[in-house]
């Protein structure tokens, strides 16, 4: 049981852990400052690699079926429309 709760809830359990302990060691509010400010770093890091990532894409697409390269495409032109 404990593997399948891991498998569909990933790390959440420590996060909340983390986040209780934190929130008793420098305030609830300043815990939540620090998960949203974290979270925009990631966001922007993200952000960053994202054009190396489409890079990639089509050297993978070479391996695929064509049903999934078809959905990729479509996403690519959702994504340059924006």
């Amino acid at each position: 049981m404990a593997f399948y709760a891991m498998a569909f809830m990933g790390m959440t359990p420590f996060g909340s852990l983390l986040a209780g302990s934190f929130g008793g060691m420098i305030g609830v509010r300043d815990t939540v400052m620090a998960g949203g400010i974290l979270c925009i770093i990631g966001a922007l890091l993200f952000a960053k690699d994202i054009h190396a990532a489409k890079k990639m894409i089509p050297a993978f697409k070479k391996e695929m079926t064509p049903e999934i390269e078809t959905g990729i495409e479509s996403s690519e032109e959702i994504t340059d429309s924006l």
